[in-house]
């Protein structure tokens, strides 16, 4: 009996999995997303490097699962493209626990709501059907 090892399994893009991941092949939901972002400006700002699959590093792991829960908790509430364009606008933000990331979110999550609100009404607008007009050619239709 052969141990094969574990292959990373990579994921189509797919209605609950529509992120390209940083970190390793295939697409990933928007929780992971939002993590892969935060340990990516973590990176940038201490100029270091992240391991290809952190998540599993013993460095990486309690800071990841934190992380994730607070991902979690704020897509509860929050859009998934308002908690990312509100973190990428937060400068020094490094944790989605910060307090400087709520005002942001709260006004994204408004104007998100306000353009989402304005598309439905442009979508709602229906034609009225066209009425009929006898040109007295059908005589069985007057029956």
């Amino acid at each position: 009996m052969t141990n094969s090892p574990k292959t990373s399994r990579k994921f189509d893009q797919s209605e609950s999995r529509p992120y390209k991941s940083h970190f390793k092949e295939g697409y990933i939901c928007a929780a992971d997303y939002i993590c892969e972002l935060v340990f990516k400006k973590r990176a940038s700002i201490s100029k270091s490097g992240v391991p290809q699959s952190f998540w599993n590093s013993d460095d990486f792991k309690k800071q990841y699962v934190a992380q994730a829960i607070h991902a979690r908790r704020l897509l509860k509430t929050y859009h998934p493209t308002v908690i990312i364009r509100a973190f990428e606008d937060t400068p020094f933000c490094l944790s989605l626990s910060n307090a400087k990331l709520t005002p942001l979110l709260k006004r994204y999550q408004s104007e998100f709501e306000a353009v989402k609100r304005e598309l439905v009404v442009e979508d709602t607008k229906v034609e009225l059907p066209r009425k009929q007009i006898n040109t007295g050619k059908n005589k069985l239709g007057d029956l």
